[in-house]
């Protein structure tokens, strides 16, 4: 628990790199029509790099615990065949989108982003092995620790040939897909060495399995997911300039911060809050509930308070000082996120007491809502409209999710339940007394 926890925390720290080191070396419009795509990438090929990626851990996984060695093989084959399919389709689209998108250089980018689709989903393909064969914690590496470090060295190493102040995004984009590759290639042999321990000598017969039902079903449900976390970089990006995605980026960026140590919280709260529910000890779960809010909200006070007193500061010290701009958003997103942390892990006690659909359901309510506001605040006041938009649609899942614990649960999940459920408990003593 605590190694992937390591690689999150290295995960985020060389996710920072990575963006520090762009801002840096390349110009606000361009990091902004960069990112924009590159959204746009994940968004678009979201059945490669999450759906599939599912599919395969789980098939996998079953595989190996009914030592059905003929299916493990049919699930890798049926991936290499999406991926061949899928790239092909990106071609075609990157070529339409280079003819008839005609906003900057999106479809130009989109076009020199073919390579990428291949490399970055058989990235993904590996970690799935890897994690479906039991092998979590290496899993995670390579497309979390490995594929980064390599875009890192790709970028500066190219803006140190060309010898330019900036490099461009279509350089940018190129290392992305040479970072991928690398990423691939290096983890090749290891995964490939696994994959011939977990086969051995064993016998097996590999038939075709039905998979794109599954891969788009998944594909839909974290798709809501990613959309809902996008939509205002998305809509930033049809109403404003590209330069005030870059903005809004690096301030998103950094306020996640404030909510990092919810998720190492949600970690350690995962087995317990289900083995909690399976016993029924409704006042074991109240407390870890209440405690975990608490520990929440203090590991996020000091990120929250410095980018509250010096959001543009902080920013200029780390991406440079073209992107203070973004200091007010930095400012709205940071209290969403800290009033998301005092509410609780709401969606983990669903989610690990087997009510998912709630979660899910708030989820695209939040979607839906994101959207609604986002339109008309953008419109109003740029990007802190958005991010008054994104904040208000986070509170408003977590407190529809708070609810749906009270009901389904019957315990409070938010920073003050300690103290009223103390109240509460006080007040029945004395009505039994009385």
């Amino acid at each position: 628990m605590f190694g992937s926890f390591g690689i999150q925390i290295l995960s985020l720290v060389l996710a920072f790199g990575v963006t520090s080191t762009l801002t840096r070396i390349m110009t606000t419009e361009d990091f902004g029509l960069f990112y924009y795509v590159l959204v746009l990438i994940s968004l678009i090929g979201l059945p490669l790099f999450v759906g599939l990626r599912n599919f395969a851990t789980r098939e996998i996984a079953i595989s190996k615990s009914t030592e059905d060695w003929g299916r493990f093989v049919a699930v890798i084959r049926a991936g290499r065949r999406m991926i061949a399919s899928y790239s092909v389709l990106w071609l075609v689209l990157g070529a339409a989108a280079y003819w008839f998108v005609t906003q900057g250089d999106i479809g130009m980018l989109l076009l020199l982003a073919t390579p990428i689709v291949p490399f970055w989903a058989l990235v993904t393909l590996q970690c799935a092995k890897l994690s479906g064969l039991g092998h979590t914690l290496i899993g995670q590496m390579p497309d979390a620790l490995v594929r980064p470090a390599f875009l890192i060295a790709a970028a500066v190493a190219a803006w140190l040939v060309l010898g330019e102040p900036t490099i461009t995004p279509e350089t940018v984009i190129l290392a992305v897909a040479v970072s991928a590759a690398l990423a691939y290639l290096v983890f090749r042999p290891f995964v490939s060495r696994r994959v011939a321990a977990a086969l051995g000598h064993r016998e097996w017969r590999a038939d075709d399995i039905p998979w794109m039902r599954d891969v788009l079903i998944l594909s839909l449900v974290s798709g809501i997911s990613y959309v809902n976390q996008r939509i205002d970089l998305l809509m930033i990006g049809v109403f404003l300039d590209v330069s005030d995605v870059a903005y809004y980026r690096i301030s998103a960026q950094s306020a996640a911060l404030v909510v990092a140590p919810q998720l190492a919280v949600n970690r350690i709260l995962a087995p317990l809050i289900s083995a909690s529910v399976a016993k029924s000890e409704h006042a074991r779960l109240q407390s870890l509930l209440n405690w975990g809010a608490i520990f929440a909200s203090l590991g996020a006070l000091p990120a929250a308070l410095i980018f509250l007193v010096f959001p543009e500061e902080v920013l200029g010290l780390v991406f440079g000082p073209d992107y203070t701009a973004g200091g007010h958003s930095l400012m709205i997103l940071t209290c969403g996120y800290l009033v998301s942390a005092a509410l609780g892990s709401v969606g983990l006690a669903l989610n690990m007491s087997r009510f998912e659909r709630d979660v899910a359901a708030g989820m695209a309510v939040a979607a839906l809502v994101n959207l609604i506001l986002n339109i008309p605040l953008i419109h109003l006041y740029g990007i802190e409209g958005a991010a008054i938009a994104t904040s208000a649609s986070l509170i408003a899942w977590n407190l529809y999710l708070s609810r749906r614990v009270f009901r389904r649960l019957g315990v409070t999940s938010h920073i003050l339940g300690v103290v009223w459920n103390r109240n509460r408990s006080a007040i029945n003593r004395d009505v039994d007394t009385g």
